[in-house]
């Protein structure tokens, strides 16, 4: 009886912090200045087009951008509406082949491939130490383990990438070097779009965290939540307890991050998934 009336607390006790979680959108628009929100959301449509424009390069600028933007929207409704994402890739690169016929949808899902590889480098390499030195006394001998193979499953995906160079796999991205730094710098703006969307959000719900604190807090939420294996159903609950967690330790009230990390997905996820099936359906 004492292990169901302590279960029954805690369940309780979730139940009423989710509620006030969720209570506090319908406050915000009157408490804080509106138009840090407006900024956050007007950085959406910059965070699309920079993705586009990475996979756009990877292939060569064979598709125009427009284009390329309602692949990549279709896409993330695809990968919404399946398990780990897994149907994300293959749907824009679906949808490229069927503009061009000169691009196959294993040329697509390379790029995709070596996309997915440049971003994920990017938050990696920029949030492991953060993450190390902000959480170091909660790294047991586990955790640490799994770090190390997270990072050996990093450098697999590096070999893999450096197996398509061998086999002469996108060519025409492996032979013009440009190519790769332009693709490397539009990986940098919409890593720089996280941090400003972010900066914009927390200010918004009143979370105020100093410059110094809020740049590798930032990093460390950008790889849990790459490193983070959810599926769809379960993905706006999972970031919006790793922002309780990670800015909860600058920021005592674990309430207002976890609304924020809350609407970063319904802005970076849920808007253009939508809008991706409405394009689709009027296509």
């Amino acid at each position: 009886m004492a292990i169901l009336q302590a279960l029954s607390e805690h369940i309780t006790t979730f139940i009423n912090d989710l509620s006030r979680d969720f209570s506090l959108l319908s406050d915000l628009p009157f408490q804080h200045n509106w138009y840090w929100m407006l900024l956050c959301l007007g950085f959406v449509p910059v965070n699309i087009i920079s993705e586009a424009m990475r996979w756009r390069v990877l292939l060569t600028n064979k598709i125009g951008l427009s284009y390329t933007v309602r692949a990549v929207l279709l896409g993330m409704s695809a990968g919404l509406l399946s398990p780990w994402r897994t149907l994300e890739l293959p749907t824009r690169a679906w949808a490229i082949s069927r503009k061009d016929n000169a691009i196959s949808i294993r040329e697509g899902l390379e790029a995709g491939v070596v996309s997915g590889i440049m971003i994920t480098a990017c938050i990696v390499c920029v949030g492991i130490v953060p993450l190390y030195l902000r959480f170091r006394s909660f790294l047991s001998s586990v955790t640490t383990k799994v770090i190390v193979g997270i990072l050996l499953l990093f450098f697999v995906l590096l070999a893999y990438k450096w197996w398509m160079k061998k086999r002469n796999i996108v060519r025409s991205v492996i032979v013009k070097n440009n190519h790769w730094l332009k693709a490397i710098g539009w990986t940098i703006v919409r890593y720089v779009c996280f941090y400003v969307q972010w900066y914009c959000i927390l200010h918004y719900v009143g979370c105020y965290i100093c410059l110094p604190e809020f740049i590798p807090l930032v990093a460390c939420y950008l790889l849990v939540i790459t490193i983070t294996p959810t599926v769809p159903i379960v993905d706006m609950p999972v970031r919006a307890t790793w922002a309780a967690v990670v800015f909860g330790t600058a920021y005592k009230d674990m309430a207002l991050p976890s609304v924020a990390g809350t609407a970063i997905w319904l802005m970076n996820v849920i808007l253009p998934a939508l809008i991706g099936l409405i394009l689709f359906r009027k296509k």
